[in-house]
C-alpha cells in the first residue's frame, strides 16, 4: 500500500481517507487492519480491515470526529494471516505515522 506520513481529520466534520491497496497482493487468509490510537495511549479507537486488492475511501464521521481531543493520534496497519501477525513483529515496526486533529476556520456549512 501506499505509505501516507499523515492523515489529516476535521474535528466536528467528515473527513474521507483514501487507502491504496491496488498494489498489494492478499494472500489466502489475510487481511490489512488499520488501528487508531491516541499517542500516548494503546486504546484502540478506530479500526478497520482491509482484505482485497483495491482502493478503499473510508469515512470518519463527524460523530467520531467531534469526539477528539487536541492531542496527536497515531496508527498503525497491521498484515495478518490467519488472525497472526506477519512476520511476527509489532504493529509499529509495519507503519506508524501521526493523525492530525485539524480545525477549519472558513468551513462550508
Amino acid at each position: 500500500m501506499n505509505k501516507l506520513d499523515t492523515i489529516k481529520l476535521y474535528r466536528g466534520a467528515t473527513s474521507e481517507v483514501e487507502f491504496d491497496f491496488t498494489s498489494f497482493t492478499f494472500v489466502e487468509n489475510s487481511k490489512c487492519v488499520f488501528m487508531m490510537k491516541p499517542l500516548y495511549n494503546d486504546e484502540i479507537i478506530k479500526e478497520i480491515e482491509f482484505t482485497e486488492s483495491k482502493l478503499y475511501i473510508e469515512t470518519f464521521t463527524d460523530e467520531f470526529t467531534a469526539t477528539l481531543g487536541d492531542d496527536k493520534y497515531r496508527y498503525d496497519i497491521m498484515y495478518m494471516i490467519n488472525e497472526e501477525r506477519y512476520p511476527q513483529c509489532l504493529p509499529s515496526e509495519i507503519e506508524v505515522s501521526e493523525v492530525v486533529n485539524e480545525y477549519t476556520e472558513n468551513q462550508d456549512n
